[in-house]
């Protein structure tokens, strides 16, 4: 009788051992498993962000060519506006110029006319 209770208290303990045993080990293995999630989902989460890095150096290139042509642009047309005031104060100047000649030679005429008369006058 002696010998069933210490079978039966051996077996029990071995049981209980057991138990804990595999109890642990699901949980090591259950652990590792979550790690390697993790750590598949941080290298995807990497190249993911390598890639949209990537992507932002791209699209900064592109912003600053597009600002560069902007700036261009800008001197471009500064240089315009001011070449064509200052086409617009020539060709103002020149039509003034252009008017004084015209009265000018209105004026030239007229005395012409006027000396024409008197040199007809005269010899009559």
């Amino acid at each position: 009788m002696l010998e069933t209770i210490i079978v039966s208290a051996f077996t029990a303990i071995a049981g209980a051992i057991a138990s804990v045993w595999s109890y642990w080990m699901g949980r090591k293995k259950k652990a590792c498993e979550e790690a390697q999630d993790k750590a598949n989902a941080l290298q995807e989460l990497d190249s993911i962000i390598d890639k949209q890095s990537h992507r932002i150096n791209e699209l900064q290139t592109v912003r600053l060519e597009l600002e560069d042509m902007l700036n261009h642009a800008q001197r471009k047309n500064k240089q315009l506006e001011s070449s064509t005031a200052d086409a617009i104060e020539k060709i103002n100047r020149l039509l003034q110029e252009i008017n004084d000649l015209q009265e000018e030679a209105k004026r030239i005429k007229q005395e012409a006319e006027e000396l024409k008369q008197n040199i007809i006058n005269n010899k009559l």
